[in-house]
């Protein structure tokens, strides 16, 4: 285990679009290293909703988590899931 510390700066990038039949949101950060810039994480969701404001939604997201200098450089998980509002 590595236990270095380092300084960062973040940038994040946001989407947000909006029809009637359907939502994509996205939010992604970007953090490189101070000293080295070869040295990043990335990580950030993005979702796609069908039908975002019926009682009944189909919902896709993706999540990212991405480490330039580690060993094990990517978690990415993918969600579907049906919303139901009563």
């Amino acid at each position: 285990l590595d236990n270095k510390v380092t300084l960062r700066h973040s940038i994040r990038g946001k989407i947000k679009f909006e029809k009637k039949l359907f939502s994509i949101n996205t939010e992604y950060y970007y953090q490189p290293s101070i000293s080295d810039y070869k040295d990043y994480i990335l990580y950030g969701t993005a979702k796609l909703t069908i039908f975002p404001n019926k009682p009944l939604s189909f919902i896709s997201q993706q999540t990212l988590n991405y480490r330039s200098v580690s060993s094990f450089k990517i978690i990415q998980n993918i969600y579907r899931y049906v919303q139901i509002y009563f």
